[in-house]
């Protein structure tokens, strides 16, 4: 194993572990504010592809869905699906099961690692479009402004 090797794989360990402290501290506000109110609360990913994390409860949910954040079509059952981690219900009933959390934290990391692709890719994209805009030269801007019927005018 070469440097890089070894570079990449220690850069690799070290995002998965900021992911990892990032839903930790999701979920201890999802159970902080379930004791605050009693209602249950979902750790949910966030729309702007920022890789956040969003802690809400259904009557957030509700809100999200009239504002049209979230599709209409969108019940809390599905909600319950794609979150990460939720809280139990009012009267203690509905705890996640340590093999269910597993798969909820799986199912993050994966979520994460395709945020991550995702966003490397519309970087690289954007990079290409800015590369490939070139400046106009003064000859072409001459016959822009010929076409465009306007002069630009030196000080």
């Amino acid at each position: 194993m070469n440097i890089f090797q070894l570079i990449d794989k220690v850069t690799l360990h070290s995002r998965e572990f900021f992911a990892y402290l990032r839903l930790r501290e999701a979920v201890s506000k999802a159970d902080e504010a379930y004791r605050r109110t009693g209602k249950r609360h979902y750790v949910m990913p966030s729309f702007g592809g920022d890789r956040k994390l969003l802690v809400m409860d259904r009557s957030n949910f509700r809100i999200l869905k009239r504002k049209g954040y979230i599709t209409d079509k969108a019940l809390v059952h599905d909600m319950m699906l794609e979150s990460f981690y939720f809280t139990p219900h009012r009267d203690g009933s509905g705890w996640l099961s340590e093999k269910d959390r597993r798969r909820k934290v799986r199912q993050y990391f994966s979520w994460y690692a395709a945020e991550t692709k995702a966003a490397k890719e519309r970087k690289k994209m954007a990079k290409k479009r800015k590369s490939s805009a070139k400046p106009l030269s003064s000859l072409s801007r001459k016959n822009e402004e010929k076409k465009n019927g306007t002069v630009q005018c030196k000080k």
